[in-house]
This record gives C-alpha cells, structure tokens and sequence, in this order.
C-alpha cells in the first residue's frame, strides 16, 4: 500500500484518524523548489573526510538498511567503484551506466527507484563538472522515468533529482538551454498537468539563472512560434517566459 496517499483527517468529529487524500492534494503539497531542496543540504565535506564521497556514505548506509537482495548486490557493486573520490571519478562512466540500467529496468518500482533518485543526485553533486559528457544520458532517464512514471512519489523524486543536478550543474545548463529543452519540450507538452507543471518550474529556475536576456527569448520565441507547438506545452512555456522578465 502507498501510504503517501493516507494523511490526518481534520475534520471534526470524523470517525476515521485518517482520510484518503485525492491525487490533486497529494499535488498541491509537492515543493520542488531548488533552493529550498539544497539548502538543507548544504554540509560541505563527507563525514568521512575530503577523500570521501556523499555518494560513497550514502550507499553504505542504504546497504545497511535494504531488505532487497537486488538492492544489496548493486550496493555492494557501487560501493567497490566509489571507495574514495579519486576512485568514483575514475569510474564515474561505469557508475553512470549502472544507475541508468537500475532505473531503467524498476521503473515503477518505487523501494529500489527511490533510492537510486538520492544516489544519482549525490553523485552528481560529488564529481561536478566532470560528469558533463555523460549528464544527456542521465537527464534523458530521468525524463523516461517522468515519462512513464505511474507513482505521483516517482514523479515528485524525479523532478526533484533533476533539480539538484540543474544546481550543481548550473553553469553547464544555463549556458546550453536550448539542450535543455531538447529534452524538455515532451514534459512540457505532457498529456498530465502534473508533469507539465512541475517542468515548467524547474525549467524557469535555470532561466532566471540565465545572464543572456536576449538568448532566453529567442529560446521560447523558436519554440513557440517557429516549430508545431500544442497548446499545453505553448501554456508551460509561457510561464516559463514570465521568469525570463525578472532577469
């Protein structure tokens, strides 16, 4: 059973503790805001010293409390590969093709996805710019995942790692935007409004990072106007628009 979906009924003298909550309250209570997401994150070296890695720390931990056999193996293989930062960065490549095939293959798997979500934001957070020639592989899994995803929880944590790799990897992304919307432009024109929205408000956090006015325009103005647009999407992308005149 999903228990995000059970909440505290407040409703005076009502039988049950507690209520089914519909799926647009389970939406409305959903913050992907960047800031707030990274700001209770910001220790600035491993626990285990500058050698160390979050990624490392985090999967001994997630090792230790799995139930999940599949989970202790790919732990444990991810482990073998990340015993120091050197060694993470040296086999970031291996890394990254292994977290993609987990998610790939347990999509709607919410136990062994959600971890793996936390796993490839940290990653990305410890090697930085050095995995820039392998973040579209990434990016384009996390959409897929989005894509598909039949969990609002999938959904939410999705969207959520993808905002933590727009923050670490912020310079790399505002300086290729029209790459972002390479991959962005089916979440944006989406069939649920759920996924429309929430690409549309992590897309507007790296154009309010964007330094190039004039760039950002002609970014929505191409998409908009020059090439077949639904009317989801052209809707999406006008709040996105809406952020580029804060800049």
């Amino acid at each position: 059973m999903d228990y995000s979906v059970k909440e505290l009924n407040t409703v005076k003298d009502a039988r049950n503790t507690f209520r089914f909550a519909s799926f647009s309250e389970r939406v409305a209570k959903i913050d992907i805001n960047v800031f707030r997401q990274v700001r209770g994150n910001q220790q600035n070296l491993p626990s285990l010293g500058e050698d160390s890695s979050f990624f490392y720390e985090s999967l001994l931990d997630l090792r230790k409390f799995t139930h999940s056999s599949y989970c202790r193996r790919l732990f444990s293989q991810l482990i073998k590969l990340s015993l120091s930062l050197p060694l993470l960065l040296h086999n970031k490549t291996k890394v990254v093709h292994i977290l993609i095939n987990a998610m790939s293959s347990h999509q709607d798997d919410v136990d062994i996805l959600i971890p793996l979500l936390r796993l490839t934001a940290l990653f990305v957070r410890d090697v930085r710019h050095h995995v820039v020639p392998e973040i579209g592989q990434i990016i384009v899994c996390l959409v897929e995942l989005i894509d598909e995803g039949k969990h609002l929880t999938i959904l939410e944590n999705s969207f959520n790692c993808i905002s933590f790799i727009f923050k670490y990897l912020m310079k790399h992304f505002v300086d290729n935007l029209s790459g972002v919307l390479e991959y962005y432009q089916d979440l944006l024109g989406h069939k649920r409004q759920v996924v429309r929205r929430f690409a549309a408000e992590s897309f507007a956090f790296l154009l309010r990072k964007s330094l190039q006015l004039n760039t950002v325009n002609d970014h929505l103005h191409n998409i908009l106007f020059l090439r077949p647009t639904n009317r989801e999407e052209k809707n999406c992308l006008l709040y996105t628009s809406d952020a580029a005149d804060d800049l």
